[in-house]
């Protein structure tokens, strides 16, 4: 499609409908910033070095919220 015809497209619009024109022209830039920034960023397992620890007693209930179960 060739700029000519979205500037006809676009004249055809009500002045009143302009904003949501603008609107999703500034979520197709983001779109388009989003994607373009994912090629850029190469993610590495293992970038930390070590595994991930948790306690034996990660699903115990806290102290702190015991007064609040009675």
């Amino acid at each position: 499609m060739t700029r000519t015809i979205l500037e006809d497209k676009l004249a055809a619009i009500p002045d009143e409908c302009l904003e949501e024109v603008s609107i999703y022209l500034d979520y197709i830039h983001y779109r388009i910033a989003v994607s373009e920034h994912k090629l850029e960023v190469k993610r590495q397992p293992g970038i930390l070095g070590s595994p991930v620890w948790m306690s034996d007693d990660f699903d115990a209930p806290m102290e702190d919220l015991r007064e609040l179960d009675n």
